[in-house]
């Protein structure tokens, strides 16, 4: 129970975050030219790098405590541990931080070569980038308080903290702009709102840990290889998907020049906005394996009850994945004009392909998120470089055809960038099925299948839909939005009803527990009965065809 109520609660602060970053990018376009934007994505592509000196650091914080705090309850021991695991771990991180914002002063003039920065930004550039990297490096150092009460199971606990703080962000990067403060005013939004962040969740963490004491003297040696030895396959691990989450604007900067980074960007928010609400579900699955793990003493076989949480979770991602997303991608022309208004018929005109690919591309790979939090728990890291090699693999042979064709244009490397990034994740996908030891078959009916429904009603419906209207429709934002409103309210209520046929008994029983107050509405929606649930009936059978083996 916890675990859903976590998980509803994530999903509606993440949605909430989809809201807020809608206003984003207009607002700022308003005030900072197309260039200025592709100057501060580029500040986040180079913040997303430096975060591989992580070195895994929160997944350890996470776990750790998690298995400090496994009974519920928190004695001296647990309590002593979480001080000498906070000490130990702040404390090297400053250390790393300290070399890393050197080595960054030192590249900056390479850097600002190497991704073509105009001459003429380059003095704004500096300052800017220097800002973000330290602000980002004092996160890093303190961010630990978020992931011990992460692992302490007070999930809705760092979730309130986060809302408030890109909330409070939000405000400030209006009312900074408002004053004409520019590219300074993201800045300082971006500052004020980590350091009141680290500021609450530190006080939460003291809180919940009575007698906590954080400092030289509890930091411990003797943690420093349990931080170093997952660390480093972590460290490696978060190299590759920091690199390949990034890669579309990296060679967009390399290829084509800032501008292009911008579109890709931009192209890249709502997508990605809209894939972290199911993305909460990962978030919530991490220390619940975790303590799975722990209760079975490691993976000698797979738990029934892992597998369970990996099926229930990966379903649920896809599914929740599939509904925002199929929409976009289907209607990212209405969407554009809805959002960001004439821009999108001039210097913005390639934004609604991009978007749509990148629609695409999200929805799948947001559903590889469960299983590689399941092994992470395990302690299998090794799990995740095979999706890793994969998506290079898949990469490397796009861009191969693309650059043997010599098209190499903003078109043409969005497609290369879907089509390796939907297969790596099917590949992947099917992958952990069989380490998890489930039929592939229930991949494609439990997981796929339901997942394909939103993109099969909003593919009609824009196929219904004739070319002029649509055409009438983008002209400008009040049309767009009207007929936004129109569309989608039908699309929804089409999926939502679709959804509910294909939802097992259990489920449908679980949801309208939950979100049907009102008595005898509840019961009307239980009548459903006779289907099973996929935790149960596929686990179940691949528990038979092993004999047995998967429990201790």
């Amino acid at each position: 129970m916890k675990l859903s109520t976590d998980i509803s609660f994530a999903m509606l602060a993440n949605l909430l975050y989809l809201v807020t970053r809608l206003g984003l990018p207009p607002m700022i376009l308003a005030y900072l030219s197309l260039a200025e934007y592709g100057l501060w994505a580029v500040c986040f592509m180079l913040i997303g790098y430096i975060g591989l000196a992580d070195f895994g650091f929160s997944t350890t914080y996470v776990t750790s405590s998690a298995a400090l705090h496994s009974d519920g309850k928190m004695t001296d021991a647990g309590t002593q541990g979480i001080g000498a695991l906070l000490s130990t771990g702040i404390l090297s991180m400053m250390l790393i931080s300290s070399v890393l914002m050197i080595a960054v002063s030192l590249a900056l003039p390479w850097l600002l070569q190497s991704l073509q920065i105009a001459p003429n930004l380059r003095a704004q550039a500096s300052w800017v980038i220097l800002a973000c990297v330290a602000i980002f490096l004092f996160d890093m150092c303190f961010n630990a308080f978020a992931y011990v009460l992460h692992g302490l199971q007070e999930f809705r606990a760092e979730k309130k903290v986060w809302v408030a703080t890109f909330m409070l962000e939000l405000v400030l990067i209006a009312a900074l702009l408002w004053a004409g403060l520019g590219i300074l005013a993201l800045v300082l939004a971006f500052g004020i709102r980590y350091c009141v962040a680290i500021a609450c969740n530190s006080w939460q963490v003291f809180q919940l840990v009575p007698g906590l004491r954080i400092g030289v003297r509890q930091f411990s040696p003797a943690l420093l290889p349990h931080f170093i030895k997952r660390g480093l396959k972590l460290q490696a691990s978060s190299f590759f998907a920091m690199s390949l989450h990034s890669i579309d604007k990296l060679l967009a900067g390399v290829f084509l020049g800032p501008q292009a980074i911008a579109l890709f960007d931009v192209a890249s928010k709502l997508p990605v906005s809209a894939a972290s609400i199911p993305a909460a579900i990962s978030q919530a699955t991490l220390p619940n394996a975790a303590k799975v793990v722990a209760a079975h003493d490691g993976l000698a076989g797979i738990p029934v009850a892992l597998q369970a949480l990996y099926l229930r979770t990966t379903r649920a991602t896809a599914m929740l994945a599939a509904l925002p997303l199929a929409f976009l991608a289907l209607f990212a022309p209405l969407v554009c004009s809805a959002w960001l208004g004439e821009k999108v018929q001039h210097e913005l005109a390639l934004l609604p392909m991009l978007m749509a690919l990148a629609a695409v591309t999200a929805c799948v790979h947001i559903s590889t998120g469960p299983g590689t939090a399941v092994f992470r728990a395990a302690g299998k890291l090794h799990n995740e470089f095979i999706y890793h090699f994969l998506r290079i693999g898949c990469l490397a042979l796009a861009l191969l055809l693309v650059l043997r064709s010599q098209q190499m244009q903003v078109l043409t490397l969005a497609y290369a960038l879907c089509g390796a990034g939907v297969v790596a994740a099917l590949l992947y996908l099917l992958h952990n099925h069989k380490q998890m030891a489930l039929a592939w078959t229930s991949l494609v009916s439990d997981i796929l299948l339901p997942a394909c429904l939103p993109f099969v009603v909003a593919g009609l419906l824009r196929f219904f839909l004739p070319e002029h209207v649509l055409a009438m429709l983008q002209n400008s934002r009040l049309p767009a939005l009207l007929a936004l409103g129109l569309l989608g309210g039908t699309y929804l209520l089409i999926c939502l009803v679709l959804y509910w046929q294909v939802l097992h008994s259990d489920e449908q029983h679980h949801l309208a527990a939950r979100l049907v107050r009102v008595p005898g509405i509840g019961a009307f929606f239980m009548e459903k009965k006779g289907s099973t649930s996929p935790t149960l009936s596929s686990v179940s059978g691949a528990a038979q065809n092993k004999g047995g083996q998967h429990e201790r």
